[in-house]
């Protein structure tokens, strides 16, 4: 039997390589139709899982919306220094929250998981696990997918490809200057892009 959820990566990319706009700014990359898809994904899954630079940078509400979400999934936050702004949206609404820290600490609207041992992936994962959660959905950010995909943990990976073109200076997805073969599995046209599905462990040989 596995000892950890099912853990669906997904993400979204402009046609320049970006998933942030300059200095790490949010950018609307999806389009329309990938948002709906994205609402869906969200409903499918036991939990939604970012890390704390997310919640700063992007003050993220981690809900499904839309008509014929099934349900709303567990918000997880990975904060080994427990810096989730006081006040932030994650922690507010219906929605329950889960913050994971070294620090023991109180945030108001979660619940934190005090890991003294340290919060690792694998830790994170076997908690969520023993708590009843079957699949997770990962949305970033690119140092929180890369620490999954390094740990092999990574299930389904998919990446809208956005016809969008963004200013320099934004975080970019993949760095290697080395060739990957095989990295996309299949793909799908979408309105305003392209819907990837990416091998997790040739997207660890580009990514890190």
């Amino acid at each position: 039997m596995p000892s950890r959820p099912a853990v669906h990566v997904n993400m979204a990319m402009s046609l320049n390589g970006y998933i942030s706009g300059p200095g790490g700014r949010r950018a609307n990359i999806s389009s329309d139709e990938d948002w709906k898809r994205v609402m869906q994904l969200r409903g499918s899954v036991d939990a939604i899982i970012v890390g704390v630079n997310t919640v700063i940078s992007d003050d993220p509400e981690l809900v499904p919306r839309g008509q014929g979400v099934p349900r709303l999934p567990v918000r997880a936050v990975i904060d080994p220094h427990l810096r989730t702004p006081a006040g932030s949206r994650i922690t507010r609404g219906s929605a329950r929250t889960i913050i994971f820290s070294e620090r023991p600490g109180e945030v108001e609207g979660a619940t934190v998981v005090h890991m003294p041992q340290g919060v690792s992936v694998r830790s994170v994962l076997s908690f969520m696990h023993s708590q009843g959660f079957r699949s997770v959905l990962l949305e970033g950010g690119r140092k929180t997918v890369s620490s999954f995909l390094r740990e092999g943990v990574v299930d389904t990976f998919t990446l809208f490809l956005s016809y969008l073109v963004l200013p320099d200076g934004g975080t970019r997805l993949f760095s290697t200057d080395t060739e990957i073969s095989g990295l996309v599995t299949s793909s799908r046209l979408m309105e305003g892009g392209v819907l990837l599905q990416i091998d997790p462990g040739a997207a660890a040989r580009a990514i890190l």
